[in-house]
């Protein structure tokens, strides 16, 4: 690496007020969820969901809102079985994203943009499973995260 480039790294760096951190669960949390579902310990999930105060009251303000038709989870866990595993990852990064990129250094409205992001989501997939495109699980989650990547 050249000197120029190596000082322009260290004047950012300095610049930081401090780093971003990640939930310590995210790393145990995101393992488990990539298994497959027959290897899943739900106990372990609860547990690690619960650790984190910001990410288990997402999930339970998640499972409660009319867009996942109110299911009345009172408990971390039944807003896990309620969402589902790969709504709690979404759920998960989501909150991560929002910790490392503090609302000031935004161009623009987070609340707006995680809006738009889940309507354009939501959209593709009804239009894929409107068109036939999504016979499989796997294949409306993709529908989705090109409506979210947009």
């Amino acid at each position: 690496m050249n000197p120029q480039r190596l000082q322009q790294i260290r004047s950012k760096i300095e610049a930081l007020e401090a780093m971003p951190a990640v939930p310590a669960i995210v790393l145990p949390l995101t393992a488990m969820l990539q298994l497959p579902a027959d290897q899943v310990n739900m106990e372990k999930i609860v547990e690690l969901v619960s650790y984190d105060g910001t990410i288990a009251a997402q999930c339970l303000r998640m499972a409660n809102s009319p867009l996942f038709g109110r299911r009345n989870a009172d408990t971390v866990r039944g807003a896990i079985l309620a969402l589902g595993l790969k709504r709690i990852e979404a759920i998960l990064l989501g909150c991560c994203l929002n910790r490392i990129v503090p609302p000031d250094k935004w161009a623009f409205d987070p609340a707006t943009f995680w809006r738009h992001s889940l309507g354009c989501a939501l959209v593709s997939r009804k239009m894929a499973r409107g068109f036939g495109l999504v016979p499989v699980i796997g294949e409306s989650r993709q529908a989705r995260l090109a409506g979210e990547c947009k």
